[in-house]
């Protein structure tokens, strides 16, 4: 029976007590601002920038649920993703070594499929700052951008990991809902770029900067790294679940029920 070593039993419990202080510390600094708003006498007198009209037609019945006005075949690659979603992966079929879940929707479950999840299913991203700043991300049971892997199906390992010994940077993360990625991904570049605001002059107090990857422009994943639904989906199934996929074929990607904004133009 594989054991857990006491080093890995340690450094699991400073990750965990790290994620609850820092659910509390958020919950005080929350209650701060909501007294200082009630307290202040000064109004926000920023007028509230206006929107364009909202796109009829376009939410879903439901939460998590399939536009309208898909197609048929659209429809069905819907139900064929949600049911690779709900899947759970075994060693077999490519899981591991190391992973935190065995399937998509473990972390996409909240309020329904496709959300987010728990706290309880927040993950950690660690890496080593040198003197010099240069930044290492930590290697978690492989290379994984980071991303600390919990568990490892492979006997001769322990089943908990070791966190890598010079780690001195952890940050908690939550997954993201992927609720309505479809429809970004058809978003032409020009409409994103044009919106761009990095120094907040319309003094809404964000600073919208457009992000780039591989020399494409970003627009899935926390800081915008992924410019295509492809790469949202292929770095978590790697960095989660240990699962390597091979990239689509052309032929593959032109047979999609949906197209980028690349495909669009050349079409």
């Amino acid at each position: 029976m594989r054991g857990l070593t006491a080093t890995s039993n340690a450094r699991c419990m400073i990750l965990r007590g790290a994620m609850l202080r820092g659910a509390m510390l958020r919950g005080l600094l929350l209650c701060a601002l909501a007294t200082l708003a009630a307290c202040s006498g000064e109004p926000d007198r920023r007028a509230a920038p206006k929107h364009g009209p909202y796109g009829e037609g376009v939410a879903a019945a439901s939460m998590g649920g399939i536009v309208g006005f898909a197609t048929d075949a659209q429809r069905e690659a819907f139900e064929r993703g949600k049911a690779i979603s709900l899947h759970r992966f075994g060693p077999a079929e490519g899981l591991g070594p190391g992973f935190n879940v065995t399937f998509c929707a473990a972390c996409h479950e909240k309020p329904t499929i496709g959300g987010s999840a728990g706290l309880y299913r927040s993950f950690f991203i660690a890496g080593e700052r040198l003197e010099d700043g240069t930044f290492l991300p930590a290697d978690s049971v492989g290379s994984d951008g980071g991303v600390i892997r919990l568990y490892d199906v492979r006997h001769d390992m322990p089943a908990r990991p070791y966190v890598p010994s010079g780690v001195n940077h952890v940050v908690q993360r939550n997954a993201i809902p992927f609720f309505g990625v479809g429809l970004l991904s058809e978003i032409p570049d020009e409409e994103i770029l044009r919106r761009a605001d990095p120094d907040d002059r319309d003094g809404d107090g964000i600073s919208g900067r457009a992000n780039y990857a591989s020399g494409k422009l970003g627009r899935f994943g926390r800081k915008a790294q992924a410019p295509s639904i492809e790469g949202f989906i292929r770095g978590p199934l790697f960095n989660h679940q240990g699962l390597t996929t091979d990239p689509l074929t052309p032929e593959h990607r032109a047979a999609l029920p949906m197209k980028t904004p690349d495909q669009q133009q050349a079409a």
